[in-house]
């Protein structure tokens, strides 16, 4: 009976606005472990040539939730909604990746950061289905992994549009993303 009563005292201590952070991120992907969504676009040869400035010519946006399992040493963590942005620019067929943890912000926003100062985005379901993905508030994210090699790209808000609008795209176009340590890796 004690400890339900610790649990309960717990439970209430945790503001309402804590408790309402997770239903925004359930939104994009439901508490199931592994469980995933994606989306994604593609700019278009003639789009391209009406907009000579876009760097930009395609984006895919994932993110996944991920349970770290209770063991006998330590018990279960937070939950953690990892995300992966591939990025293609104009000039090159190569994905530059991104790869963190996304977060519901003081605002209601979903923030999507690379750990290592690496930036990241803001990110919103729009009533379509479809999501913006915005760089506006970091003002960058680095497309590569926190401790990679040098040859990643970055995307600045003075060198790209702030703001893109993906189409929803089956599950399985963004690969599983595990999360290892807390950093988010490629399976």
């Amino acid at each position: 009976m004690r400890h339900l009563i610790v649990a309960l005292t717990l439970l209430l201590a945790v503001p309402a606005s804590a408790q309402e952070d997770l239903s925004a991120l359930e939104a994009f992907v439901p508490r199931i472990n592994d469980a995933r969504a994606c989306w994604a676009t593609a700019f278009g040869q003639s789009y391209l040539a009406e907009h000579p400035r876009q760097q930009v010519t395609s984006m895919r946006f994932g993110i996944q939730f991920a349970a770290e399992p209770a063991t006998v040493e330590h018990p279960p963590g937070p939950p953690l909604w990892n995300f992966e942005l591939g990025v293609t620019l104009r000039g090159s067929d190569a994905e530059h990746v991104a790869q963190g943890n996304c977060y519901t912000n003081a605002s209601g926003t979903i923030a999507c950061l690379v750990e290592c100062d690496g930036g990241g985005v803001d990110v919103g379901k729009l009533a379509n289905g479809d999501v913006s993905v915005d760089l506006t508030d970091t003002g960058f994210i680095r497309l590569l992994a926190c401790g990679g090699d040098s040859t990643g790209a970055m995307l600045l808000t003075s060198t790209v549009a702030n703001s893109y609008q993906l189409q929803s795209v089956a599950p399985a176009s963004c690969a599983r993303i595990i999360a290892p340590g807390g950093d988010a890796e490629v399976e």
